[in-house]
């Protein structure tokens, strides 16, 4: 017979990465539906309760309003869902490809945990239960504000007045979930970005600078660094055109929870994103590249001392050191310009700082160019 429930310890990383979240256990590995029906029916049904009610309701909606709750049915739930169910798969991802391409060499500290026993502790400290608990009670208090004190800020739309309690009943249990996922889904990359700065300053990396992905075989780490810029500017995207859009109809872009939430989410995640998976791994890469380097940099110091003319010495024996000078020095830049310094091409590198900051610039333009038509409106008014 075959063992129905293998071992905690069997299991990929991937799956290792989930087991203590017992809602995404049971989306991945009880209910066996495809990643693309649960976003799109995710999708339908979040605009279909955003937008269908105003008008069945009573309550006013205007373009704003639609283009909000499309920005939020179409765009922004189904990425932060997405992302739930994937965010196991991302962070495994950099570890499985460092581990299983014989990258990751013995530990930089006599004492420290060998790479098996690094990755049981991303999985505990991944799958500790404290995560649950904090997305379980910030659920329980978003229910609490929003029936108890009925505050106007809150994590979905302001709700309309108009809406029947059953209405406002099935926004938070539509919402409910998505908070909960939204907070594991930061946790596990909050661990994932910690483990990943303790793995480049932890563990000795076999670098290859000729490896055929250009980066050393980091460019891992570079695939994860653009796509969760990528999401993360697109998450602030969504909050700078709601900010606009607010900001063009006169009224105050900050009162509402869901566009402070994704500005913070933008504002803090991109340049930690920036920090652990492209500062550190290009610390990384200077310092194997500079341990490739050293003995050519000693062996050209001790024969620039050799080097030094002998009195009665003939020409040929100062060519012949002056020679091994140069072609010490010439092995040196080759070593050194050989070794890549980036765990991604220079040209994508400036690419993903422009659009990363594009949406924190946006509002901020805008804000600025709105400001200035009314000052020339006043300034050329007939007095």
């Amino acid at each position: 017979m075959t063992d129905q429930n293998p071992s905690p310890d069997a299991l990929p990383l991937t799956q290792r990465l989930y087991q203590g979240d017992p809602l995404l256990v049971w989306l991945r590995d009880r209910r066996r539906i495809s990643y693309p029906v649960w976003v799109v029916g995710l999708a339908l049904l979040g605009f279909a309760l955003l937008a269908v009610p105003m008008p069945l309701f009573g309550a006013p909606m205007d373009s704003r309003d639609l283009t909000i709750a499309a920005l939020q049915g179409f765009v922004i739930m189904p990425l932060g869902f997405s992302l739930y169910l994937l965010m196991p798969d991302f962070i495994a991802g950099l570890f499985d490809s460092l581990g299983n391409g014989g990258m990751i060499g013995g530990p930089r500290r006599v004492g420290d945990r060998e790479y098996p026993s690094f990755t049981d502790l991303l999985v505990a400290s991944t799958n500790s239960r404290w995560w649950v608990a904090g997305a379980l009670l910030l659920v329980a208090l978003y229910w609490y504000y929003r029936l108890r004190l009925h505050l106007e800020i809150n994590a979905t739309m302001n709700v309309p007045d108009q809406y029947p309690l059953w209405v406002r009943l099935a926004l938070l249990l539509f919402y409910s979930p998505l908070l909960y996922g939204a907070v594991l889904s930061l946790a596990r990359l909050l661990v994932g970005l910690l483990y990943s700065q303790r793995l480049f300053r932890q563990f000795k990396l076999q670098v290859n600078p000729l490896n055929p992905d250009g980066a050393g075989g980091l460019s891992q780490v570079g695939r994860m660094l653009v796509l969760s810029v990528l999401v993360a500017a697109l998450l602030g995207a969504a909050a700078a055109l709601i900010i606009i859009l607010n900001i063009a109809l006169g009224q105050n872009p900050f009162t509402r929870a869901d566009t402070i939430a994704l500005g913070v989410i933008y504002l803090v995640f991109t340049p930690l994103l920036f920090a652990i998976w492209l500062w550190a791994p290009h610390q990384t890469l200077l310092d194997v590249r500079q341990e490739a380097l050293q003995p050519l940099a000693d062996e050209y110091m001790h024969a620039a001392a050799q080097a030094m003319p002998a009195s009665g010495e003939s020409a040929e024996d100062i060519k012949a050191k002056t020679e091994r000078l140069v072609e010490i020095k010439r092995q040196y830049e080759l070593v050194r310009d050989t070794f890549p310094i980036w765990p991604l091409p220079d040209q994508t590198l400036k690419r993903l700082v422009t659009v990363s900051s594009l949406p924190a610039l946006s509002p901020l333009l805008t804000g600025l160019v709105i400001r200035l038509g009314d000052y020339l409106l006043q300034l050329f008014q007939p007095h």
